[in-house]
Parts: C-alpha cells; sequence; structure tokens
C-alpha cells in the first residue's frame, strides 16, 4: 500500500495547461526572434566575405555597391546604404562597418528592438 497522507501525487490539468501555455509562448518568440539573428549572421558572413575580396585600389561607392549585392542575394532586407560606412586604414585598405537597426512586432502593443553593429578590421570581422 502506498502512503501518500491522502494527496495524490502528479501533474494536474491545469499545471499541464499552464505549461502548454508556456510552452507555446516560448515557441512563438523564438519563432518571430531566430529569424533577426539569422538575418544578422547573414550580413556579418558578407561584411566577412566583402572585406575578404576588396583590393585596395577599389572605390568606397565600388565596395558598398559590392556589398549591397551581397546582402540581396543573402536575402537581407533591412540593411541600407546609409547603414553602411567604409573608412580607409593606414594600408588604404578598406574598413567596412555595418550598424542597423531591427524592430520586430511581438504580440499585442510590444515589439523588440534590436541593434547590430558588424565590422571588417582588414580580412578579420569583429
Amino acid at each position: 500500500m502506498n502512503a501518500t497522507n491522502g494527496r495524490e501525487h502528479g501533474t494536474t490539468l491545469v499545471g499541464l495547461l499552464a505549461w502548454g501555455v508556456v510552452l507555446v509562448a516560448f515557441t512563438v518568440l523564438a519563432a518571430k526572434i531566430l529569424p533577426v539573428y539569422y538575418e544578422y549572421w547573414s550580413v556579418v558572413n558578407a561584411v566577412k566575405a566583402q572585406a575578404q575580396s576588396t583590393d585596395a585600389r577599389a572605390s568606397e561607392r565600388d565596395v558598398r555597391e559590392a556589398l549591397l549585392k551581397r546582402l540581396e542575394v543573402a536575402d537581407v532586407t533591412h540593411v541600407e546604404s546609409d547603414d553602411i560606412q567604409i573608412e580607409r586604414d593606414s594600408g588604404n585598405n578598406p574598413r567596412i562597418r555595418v550598424a542597423y537597426e531591427r524592430r520586430v512586432h511581438l504580440f499585442g502593443n510590444m515589439s523588440g528592438c534590436f541593434d547590430f553593429t558588424t565590422q571588417s578590421q582588414g580580412m578579420q570581422v569583429e
């Protein structure tokens, strides 16, 4: 015989429903937030590839246009030309910096705001 002092142990239907609501809310948030980070990783990879393929003679306009084409191929839609800054280092190599903001509607009147910045340092990406 089981001595439980008259109390049953286990999950109730209300507890199961509560955990279900938490799981669904977490899944919905993840489905809205993960694509934002996937897009950022695409931006990082595009900046890295552009930094490695750009020579010192390329103009800032050429570098910007080539990077925008890479971003378009990677299906990045939230980075605009104004978000890209190109400077020259002491060796006349272009230093590419991309800084942009992404807002995602979560639910109701709540949104998430994400600020992303990545830059190349010569052939490296920070």
